[in-house]
C-alpha cells in the first residue's frame, strides 16, 4: 500500500490521517503504477470511456502520454462497480460504526469530482443514465448493501449511478428496518427529490417496497403547502410519486392531498400529467372522492370530451365510479350528442365510449349507438 503522498493534492485533503489506501494515481504526472491504480472511481471511469470497443472522445487527447494505454493495461481483471469499495479507505471505528467509511466515501466523491475537473475529465456527477446503466451491468447485477450507502443516500441519488445503487439497495435490504434507514435520510428532501430526474425513483421505490405508514412523511411533507400539492400533480416527475402515494397508501393517509387535488381537479384532468393523477384518484380514492370526482366530470363533459387527456378522465370516471355516478356521467355524455360525437373523434374516446355504451341501457343505450352510427356515416 502507499501513503496519501502519492496522490493528488485534493485526494491527500479528502483521505483521513489513519486511512489504509491501496492506490497511487497521478494524472496530472503521468504516473500510474500498476499497486490497485485501476480500482480508484477516476480510473474505473476512464477505462469504460476508454474502452476498445467505444470510439473515443476528443477529450482524450488531453490525457499525459501513455495514459491512455497504461490505463488499459491496468484493467485485467475487469474492475466492478460498487460503492462499498470506499469502505476501505477508513478503518472501522473500534466500536464497529461505519459511520467513519461513510464520511471517507463523501470525501472521496467530492475530492473525485474536484481532481477531475481540474484535468477536463469527466467526474462522477456527469455520468449519464447510459452509462450508469452499463455500469450496473458490468457489476454483474450484484446487490448493493444498505451500509455502503448509509450516510450519504440524499447526496448520491441526486445523480444517475447513484439512485441505482439507492434503490438496489432498498430491494435487497433484509428487514423494514433497514429501509427505513435508507429513507429516513430523505426526510426535509421530498419537496426537491420528486421533482428530481433521479431521485424521483427512490421515492417511488420506498412507496412500493415498504410499509404504507412509514412512507408518511413523503405524503405530508407534499401537503404542507398547498401550492406545492398542485405544482407535484402537473410536474413530469413528481407527479409520479403522487400517483404512487395514491396507490398505495389509505384514503386517510393522502387526505391533505386529495383535498387539495380535488379543488383543481378540472383543471387537473385536461393537464398533460395531472390527468394521470385524477384517474388514480377514481381508481383508488374513497368512496366520497371518487363520488365528488363524478360529479365533476359530470359538470364538465363539454370541456372533457373533446381533450384527449379529459377524455381519459371520462374513460375512468365511467370505471371506477360507484353505478350511479357511472350512470348520470354516461346519460349527460349520450344525452348531448354533439358532446358525444367529440368523445367519439377524442385521441383516447374509443376507450371511453365503449364503457359509456356498457353503462347505457335499454333506448339511451340504442340512441348513443344511433348517432355514432350517423357520425360514422358521414365521416
Amino acid at each position: 500500500s502507499s501513503s496519501p503522498a502519492h496522490l493528488p493534492a485534493a485526494s491527500a485533503m479528502a483521505c483521513p490521517a489513519d486511512a489504509r489506501v491501496d492506490l497511487k494515481i497521478e494524472v496530472g504526472g503521468g504516473v500510474l503504477p500498476a499497486s490497485g491504480a485501476a480500482q480508484c472511481l477516476p480510473a474505473r471511469f476512464l477505462l469504460r470511456r476508454l474502452c476498445p470497443k467505444v470510439q473515443r472522445g476528443n477529450w482524450a487527447r488531453y490525457l499525459p502520454v501513455g495514459a491512455a494505454d497504461r490505463l488499459m493495461a491496468l484493467a485485467a481483471p475487469t474492475p466492478t462497480w460498487r460503492i462499498s469499495e470506499f469502505s476501505s479507505l477508513a478503518t472501522p471505528s473500534s466500536s464497529g460504526s461505519c459511520s467513519q467509511p461513510r464520511r471517507a466515501f463523501r470525501r472521496c466523491c467530492t475530492a473525485s469530482s474536484v481532481s477531475m475537473a481540474s484535468t477536463g475529465l469527466p467526474s462522477w456527477a456527469d455520468i449519464s443514465e447510459d452509462e450508469a446503466e452499463s455500469a450496473s451491468s458490468v457489476s454483474g447485477g450484484q446487490c448493493t448493501a444498505v451500509g455502503d450507502v448509509l450516510g450519504c443516500v440524499w447526496e448520491i441519488a441526486q445523480h444517475a449511478m447513484g439512485t441505482r445503487r439507492v434503490q438496489d439497495a432498498l430491494e435487497g435490504a433484509r428487514c423494514e428496518a433497514e429501509r427505513v434507514d435508507i429513507a429516513w435520510e430523505l426526510r426535509g428532501h421530498v419537496s426537491k427529490d420528486m421533482r428530481c430526474p433521479h431521485a424521483n425513483h427512490i421515492l417511488q421505490k420506498c412507496i412500493n417496497t415498504m410499509r404504507p405508514e412509514n412512507v408518511q412523511f413523503i405524503a405530508d411533507e407534499i401537503a404542507e403547502r398547498e401550492c406545492l400539492v398542485t405544482q407535484a400533480a402537473k410536474h413530469r416527475y413528481a407527479c409520479r410519486v403522487v400517483q404512487h402515494l395514491l396507490r398505495r397508501c389509505s384514503p386517510a393517509q393522502v387526505g391533505g392531498i386529495t383535498k387539495v387535488l380535488l379543488k383543481d381537479a378540472d383543471a387537473l384532468a385536461c393537464h398533460t400529467f395531472g390527468s394521470y393523477v385524477v384517474q388514480q384518484m377514481l381508481e383508488f380514492g374513497s368512496e366520497d372522492l371518487r363520488r365528488d370526482l363524478s360529479r365533476m366530470v359530470q359538470r364538465n363533459v363539454q370541456i372533457l370530451c373533446p381533450h384527449a387527456c379529459g377524455s381519459r378522465v371520462v374513460r375512468a370516471a365511467l370505471e371506477h365510479a360507484a353505478a350511479e355516478d357511472r350512470a348520470r356521467v354516461a346519460c349527460a355524455v349520450a344525452h348531448q350528442p354533439e358532446v358525444l360525437r367529440q368523445l367519439a373523434a377524442a385521441k383516447n374516446g374509443e376507450a371511453a365510449i365503449g364503457k359509456l355504451l356498457d353503462v347505457l341501457q335499454g333506448s339511451e343505450r340504442e340512441c348513443a349507438i344511433a348517432s355514432l352510427r350517423d357520425e360514422a356515416s358521414r365521416v
